[in-house]
């Protein structure tokens, strides 16, 4: 006799299938989102992608973003109005 496996799926929970799709449709849409232009783009160190410039958190996989001198990339402190590497006057 064939055995027969049966996937028991809690409300609210998603198929391993349904999963699979929300992830492309939510990468796929991360990518739209996100701006063409490099000058108006940050890169997460994570995952690598693209985000707009400014954005506190990456689009893809959520990390947070660290502030960066836009001249030199290097890490600014909070609130830093030039960067203490090359002098650059930060933007607001």
């Amino acid at each position: 006799m064939a055995q027969v496996s049966a996937v028991i799926i809690r409300m609210g929970e998603l198929a391993p299938q349904q999963q699979q799709e929300r992830r492309k449709k939510g990468s796929a849409a991360s990518k739209t989102t996100a701006p063409k232009s490099k000058a108006d783009t940050m890169t997460c160190a994570s995952c690598g992608e693209a985000n707009p410039k400014g954005s506190k958190f990456c689009l893809d996989c959520g990390r947070p973003f660290k502030a960066q001198c836009g001249a030199c990339s290097e890490t600014l402190p909070p609130k830093a109005k030039f960067c203490n590497a090359c002098g650059e006057q930060v933007d607001a």
